[in-house]
């Protein structure tokens, strides 16, 4: 078939994609109950929950063969078709000319991020809130180079959803779709919506707190017999025990990155913003929000520096090198930033396989470790991220990576 596309893209959507299923699980006991807290009758018909769970409609309507059951379908993601959909389904080398005409660049790491965290982190309009969280609404778990590629929590099952090939084609017309970068590029944009909600919303107060959805959910969930306590500090901000601690989920692997291989200097800014934005708790919501917003920008300002970066296999396996020494030195205490840094070790590790920069031998070694990490976790439990650490130790220590490329 002369063709740019696989035109399998909609039965494949239809049949293996859980964005398909969006709508429906809105039928479930589950989400029932949910919505009962909030006295919503029907979460199949409820602006707070179809924000999510549906294609958002724009202000030209929709055509007559809409269906909202389809959930998130495809014109969600890749943006209103009328304008574009012909040329696509006809497989012509036009991706430019649809991108023109309304096509959304999904290709684009980051025009692809800041799309997915719309949903998987939220706006300040729309955001899963502590109370949300009470009513039984799964707590946000995202990374969207690692959900791209894999199953949830499954670093051995690649999704079956896939819609296109990543062959010569596709890459001398696109961004290379996986990897460190893309991988960075989802970290930071997924922290500066993160930042984003905190800068417009922290000082809506909730009683006499803000909003508890900001905060490391284990500063105050943790076991009574867990001798560690709630946790008051985390990678890269020191313990402070008055207040909870801002959630810090993707800094580990972002300060890392930053420090050793894009730009020093303007890691050890992000680094000082982050500490005023955490001591600006004791002072006030307008701080907070104020000192979000320079964080914001340094973020934005590390995108820019890694739009002309270009990592290479050594700088890869140096990371992971460093990521593994300063886990084993304690770096990572606690759950969700371990979490995220598995996801990231994973993603690395799949990279630098798919780019044949690893053997098979030490690729099946490292995936089998970070599996056994994802299989022994224990989300009940999630105070302990010790599980964690020592599959991301030992995932990089099976890739037996030679000393020069430590530090």
């Amino acid at each position: 078939m002369n063709s740019a596309v696989n035109q399998n893209e909609y039965v494949i959507w239809r049949d293996r994609d859980p964005h398909a299923r969006a709508w429906r699980t809105l039928q479930s006991e589950d989400a029932r109950n949910i919505a009962s807290y909030f006295d919503i009758e029907d979460p199949t018909s409820s602006e707070k929950c179809l924000g999510c769970h549906t294609t958002e409609v724009g202000p030209g309507g929709h055509e007559a063969a809409f269906d909202i059951r389809n959930g998130i379908s495809c014109e969600a993601c890749h943006g209103a078709a009328s304008e574009w959909l012909g040329v696509h389904s006809a497989g012509l080398y036009f991706y430019a000319k649809n991108i023109s005409a309304g096509m959304f660049p999904t290709a684009d790491p980051e025009s692809r991020a800041e799309m997915c965290v719309a949903c998987h982190v939220g706006t300040p309009e729309s955001y899963i809130t502590h109370e949300m969280m009470a009513a039984g609404h799964r707590a946000p778990s995202f990374q969207m180079n690692f959900h791209t590629w894999f199953k949830p929590d499954s670093v051995d099952t690649y999704t079956d959803y896939a819609h296109f090939d990543i062959d010569d084609d596709y890459l001398q017309r696109k961004p290379v779709p996986f990897g460190l970068k893309a991988l960075l590029v989802g970290e930071i944009v997924q922290w500066r919506q993160f930042l984003t909600i905190i800068e417009s919303e922290y000082s809506e107060m909730h009683g006499i707190f803000p909003e508890l959805a900001f905060f490391d959910c284990y500063s105050c969930h943790f076991q009574a017999y867990d001798a560690g306590g709630p946790v008051v500090a985390g990678p890269g901000v020191r313990a402070m025990s008055a207040l909870p601690l801002l959630a810090h989920h993707n800094y580990f692997v972002i300060d890392l990155s930053a420090e050793v291989l894009v730009d020093v200097p303007l890691a050890r800014r992000i680094g000082e913003a982050r500490e005023k934005m955490r001591q600006a708790v004791f002072r006030s919501p307008e701080a907070v929000e104020q000192a979000a917003g320079e964080v914001i920008l340094l973020l934005t300002s590390l995108l820019r520096d890694l739009e002309g970066y270009r990592f290479s296999r050594e700088d890869e396996l140096r990371l992971l090198a460093e990521l593994a020494r300063q886990t084993e030195a304690g770096g990572l205490v606690d759950y969700m930033p371990a979490k995220q840094a598995l996801y990231a070790t994973a993603s690395i590790v799949d990279g630098l396989w798919r780019r044949d920069a690893i053997s098979q031998e030490h690729y099946d070694a490292a995936s089998n470790a970070l599996k056994k990490g994802l299989q022994d976790d224990d989300d009940l439990d999630a105070r302990n991220s010790v599980v964690l650490q020592r599959a991301i130790t030992q995932s990089v220590q099976a890739l037996e990576i030679d000393a020069e490329a430590r530090f």
